[in-house]
């Protein structure tokens, strides 16, 4: 069989558009404008409002604690948080942290950002629920480990495995 060449030139390149449409009727497709969203989940401004007005009257307010939980709730979506079993306790442990901060008026919105605060103390808050989960489940395997040696000098668990071998269909006599 022969092979046939294609005989086909190469098209011009023009800096014309094939329709007569105008650039930006081609952009504003693209980039569409969140609408009504606002910049902020938290506003750091408001926040700072809050936090002075609970300072005067000692009423945290349904708003205040709010914003704090929404704080540690997003914090719990960056990447070094988001893969945990136990991300609802580190949450808690946040949220704990972050009303004591206020309990106590270690907060002072005049020095700098609340917002920044309120995030650092959550974010110390996930890292110490993390260092606790690892040492409980080095514990749990500790204790594992034990008690399967325990189990092994007992007898209550074969070790040799040639008695595995004659059971070829995986049903073990208990």
């Amino acid at each position: 069989m022969k092979k046939k060449k294609l005989n086909m030139k190469p098209k011009k390149l023009t800096n014309k558009l094939p329709i007569n449409i105008p650039i930006n009727a081609l952009i504003e497709p693209i980039i569409k404008e969140k609408k009504n969203k606002e910049r902020f989940y938290v506003n750091p401004d408001r926040l700072d409002e809050l936090i002075k007005e609970y300072y005067k009257t000692n009423i945290l307010t349904d708003e205040l604690a709010e914003m704090v939980a929404k704080i540690t709730h997003n914090l719990s979506f960056a990447p070094n948080f988001v893969n945990y079993t136990y991300k609802e306790e580190m949450i808690g442990d946040a949220i704990i942290k972050c009303i004591n901060a206020l309990k106590n008026k270690n907060v002072d919105p005049d020095k700098g950002s609340s917002f920044w605060y309120f995030s650092m103390i959550a974010y110390n808050a996930f890292r110490n629920r993390i260092k606790k989960e690892k040492q409980n489940h080095a514990t749990m395997r500790a204790y594992q480990s034990e008690i399967y040696d325990r189990m092994i000098e007992k007898g209550l668990i074969p070790t040799d495995s040639n008695e595995h071998d004659s059971d070829q269909d995986g049903d073990y006599d208990a």
